[in-house]
C-alpha cells in the first residue's frame, strides 16, 4: 500500500506518541515542516473520507473518481463547483454509476489486500500540493485538487467536469477570487 505520511495523510495515529508527527525533533527542537503539513485538515479528511469509501466497498483502487467524488462533499470544492454551474446531484449520479461499472473489486481470497491509490490519484494529489505552492500558498486546499483533476485528460472525472462546461481556468480563477 501507499505510505499515506508520505502524501501527508494522517490514518488517524496520535501525533501526541509521535514527535515525528508534531514536528518536533527527539531532542525537543523544531524540524522544518514536513509533508504532514501540506493539506489543509479539510483536504485531509476529504481524502480519508475517499479512502475509506473505496475500502468498505472492496474496491481494488483509489481513483480520481473517487477523490472528485469525495469532493463533492468538501464544503470549498462544493461551493466552487456550485458558482461554476455545476449540477452536484448529475456528477454525483455520473460519477457512482462509473465507479461501480469500472473499478475492480478485492478479491475474497485475498481479504487482507488494502485499497491502492492509481497513480492517477498520486499525481492529482501532487499537482495540487504544486498549485498551491506556486501560488504562495504552503497548504493545499480542495480547490487546489480540484483544479489538478483536469490535468488527467484521459480520466472520466476530467471529462464529467467538462461536459458541466467546467475547465481548469474557471477554477484557477476561482481560487484568486
Amino acid at each position: 500500500m501507499v505510505n499515506y505520511i508520505a502524501h501527508g495523510i494522517s490514518k488517524g495515529h496520535d501525533d501526541d506518541e509521535n514527535p515525528e508527527r508534531r514536528g518536533v525533533d527527539e531532542a525537543g527542537g523544531s524540524e522544518p515542516q514536513s509533508t504532514l503539513q501540506i493539506f489543509t485538515s479539510n483536504l485531509n479528511a476529504t481524502i480519508m473520507g475517499a479512502l475509506e469509501n473505496a475500502s468498505a466497498k472492496r474496491h481494488e483502487f483509489l481513483t480520481v473518481e473517487h477523490l472528485l467524488l469525495a469532493l463533492l462533499d468538501n464544503a470549498l470544492a462544493k461551493d466552487v463547483l456550485l458558482n461554476l454551474g455545476a449540477d452536484l446531484d448529475g456528477l454525483r449520479s455520473a460519477l457512482e454509476e462509473h465507479i461501480d461499472k469500472s473499478t475492480p473489486l478485492i478479491p475474497d481470497r485475498h481479504p487482507n489486500q488494502e485499497t491502492q491509490m492509481t497513480l492517477g490519484f498520486q499525481r492529482v494529489i501532487r499537482r495540487g500540493v504544486f498549485q498551491a505552492q506556486s501560488n504562495g500558498r504552503e497548504e493545499t486546499t480542495a480547490a487546489d485538487a480540484l483544479a489538478a483533476i483536469f490535468h488527467e485528460q484521459d480520466s472520466t472525472a476530467a471529462s464529467l467536469l467538462e461536459q458541466q462546461n467546467i475547465d481548469r481556468i474557471d477554477v484557477i480563477n476561482h481560487i484568486g477570487d
